[in-house]
């Protein structure tokens, strides 16, 4: 709420509906987000298919509520080509992403995870710039988050200096599709663009 005086007592109720209104809906978002976000996905790209699992965790030694994302080209819960994890903003609109760095292993039950995440060292996190933040916005199937090549740059040890995402996550209750490309300071992509259309998969699709 801003926190200049007003001489109108009427407009100073009406920005204070207006105020509440608007933190009603946001908090509404983000409890949309984090219910659909949960659950088993399943898609094809260019490299082949592709298996999805997000779960929500509670992590006391990192906050709180962290979302662990776990990516397999084998099989749904298969073992990991990457591990994710993500923190909400208190906003609900900025989502913190941190990659694991411990691939292969298979999907792991949820306290294992949350243990994991506890317990690891700074050597196996690799951990993003603010401004690489994911933003969500609400759309008119779910909810779409971007991440921008023009503002996202961080220090890639894999691919061995500055590169810059650029990423959109759109959410429905029956899909999370995800489009994917890293860009060197020229402009030119570390990989091919990437593009997945992931299916919901298991109990979270009867409804679709």
């Amino acid at each position: 709420m801003p926190k200049t005086r007003f001489a109108g007592l009427s407009l100073a109720a009406l920005l204070l509906i207006t105020g509440c209104s608007s933190d009603d809906e946001r908090s509404a978002d983000l409890a949309g987000i984090k219910d659909l976000l949960p659950g088993d996905y399943a898609g094809m790209m260019s490299r082949g298919k592709v298996y999805h699992t997000i779960a929500r965790l509670q992590v006391p030694d990192f906050g709180g509520e962290v979302f662990y994302h776990h990516i397999s080209m084998e099989a749904v819960r298969g073992p990991a080509l990457q591990r994710k994890f993500y923190v909400f903003n208190e906003a609900g609109d900025r989502m913190r992403s941190t990659v694991l760095l411990d691939v292969g292993m298979p999907f792991p039950d949820d306290q294992a995870m949350a243990t994991a995440i506890a317990g690891a060292a700074k050597d196996r996190l690799l951990t993003f710039p603010e401004s690489c933040d994911i933003q969500w916005s609400k759309s008119e199937s779910g909810f779409t988050a971007r991440v921008f090549q023009d503002k996202c740059t961080y220090d890639s040890v894999a691919f061995k200096g500055p590169v810059s995402p650029e990423m959109t996550y759109q959410l429905s209750p029956c899909a999370l599709k995800i489009d994917e490309g890293i860009y060197r300071p020229d402009g030119s992509p570390v990989f091919p663009p990437s593009s997945a259309d992931n299916k919901r998969v298991g109990d979270g699709a009867s409804a679709c």
